[in-house]
């Protein structure tokens, strides 16, 4: 966005070189959150804006969006290349498929989680937006298209917010970008310093309370001590296995695989991306009955929690042996021979 914004904002001729560049980047964006498209809609909006009412010739009027919109497609373009060489079914999958059929705000939504981190972060909404309704209505008069564009961009955020379905607290990142840039953007020039640094302070005080607050707090979306478990275990499978040896972190705790430096024995990690679909669940099934388990199963979580079908809890009880307990956490080892 402000690539896109430093190539046609308030200029007499657009930068097509920035907007290229903008789009290009937030196609890339694009390719790696599949919410992150509030900001680039907003870029098209400008441009599209200052085409209609700005001074550019005739020319420019019709080349500034193709040319926003080219550095994008090449980005996307990649994207489909990448498709066709993996399999589109697949690459669709991946990308749209998934996450609209089991995992989104039309089906498998976490709404428990989402009123949980409502409870959390409301003090700190409830603050900046009264802090950025009093600029926007201060800016008004003078500056009608800025607060506009950050409506705008602030109802486009809240659908990428909504979209996502599993509402983990980090989602609200997206409605703190436009909301942090609106703050510095909308900041009256001609109003007393001491009133500006006021309204900074009063607008980010509630977020780093917050976070201070849940850097020293227990976490509640996963255990405590997960992390310090996996740098316990880490150091326990290092001394303990060789170089043709896998573990299974079950079914969190994804940590792991990098302090123990092995890729993971099954490309999915999470069990809201294995539950939901039933070939998935078969592949984890045919892996862990297979003669392709891993050596080592790492019980961060209950098997029931992690695969409501049974076959995990049957794999545990009939080919591994429990080992060790560290932290609280069982570590299965594969019986010989099975």
């Amino acid at each position: 966005l402000a690539m896109i914004l430093r190539g046609s904002w308030q200029l007499s001729s657009p930068n097509y070189l920035w907007m290229g560049t903008g789009g290009l980047v937030a196609g890339c964006a694009l390719s790696l959150n599949q919410s992150a498209f509030d900001a680039f809609l907003i870029g098209l909006v400008v441009v599209l804006y200052f085409s209609v009412r700005g001074s550019w010739t005739t020319k420019d009027r019709w080349l500034a969006l193709p040319a926003t919109l080219a550095g994008f497609l090449v980005s996307v373009g990649a994207m489909v290349v990448h498709g066709a060489v993996v399999g589109m079914s697949v690459w669709w999958d991946a990308v749209v498929g998934f996450r609209s059929a089991n995992v989104g705000i039309l089906s498998g939504a976490n709404f428990p989680r989402l009123r949980s981190s409502v409870r959390m972060a409301l003090p700190a909404i409830l603050l900046l937006g009264l802090v950025l309704i009093a600029l926007a209505v201060w800016s008004l008069r003078k500056r009608r298209l800025v607060v506009r564009l950050f409506a705008l961009w602030m109802f486009l955020a809240g659908i990428a917010f909504v979209s996502g379905g599993l509402f983990w607290r980090h989602y609200w990142l997206v409605l703190f970008f436009p909301a942090g840039t609106a703050l510095g953007a909308l900041l009256p020039k001609d109003v007393p310093h001491k009133a500006q640094k006021a309204a900074v302070i009063i607008a980010l005080l509630p977020p780093m309370l917050l976070g201070i607050r849940g850097g020293f707090s227990p976490g509640r979306e996963a255990p405590g001590s997960l992390n310090h478990s996996a740098e316990h275990i880490a150091t326990w499978y290092s001394a303990h296995s060789g170089p043709a040896d896998r573990i299974y972190a079950q079914c969190n705790g994804q940590e792991l695989y990098a302090m123990v430096r092995s890729d993971p024995p099954f490309a999915y990690l999470w069990p809201e991306h294995i539950t939901p679909v039933r070939s998935r669940r078969k592949q984890l099934a045919d892996l862990l009955l297979g003669p392709d388990a891993p050596r080592y199963i790492v019980e961060f979580q209950p098997p029931d929690e992690c695969d409501p079908s049974g076959v995990m809890e049957t794999v545990l009880a009939t080919r591994y042996q429990q080992v060790v307990v560290i932290d609280g956490v069982p570590i299965y080892e594969r019986k010989p021979g099975a």
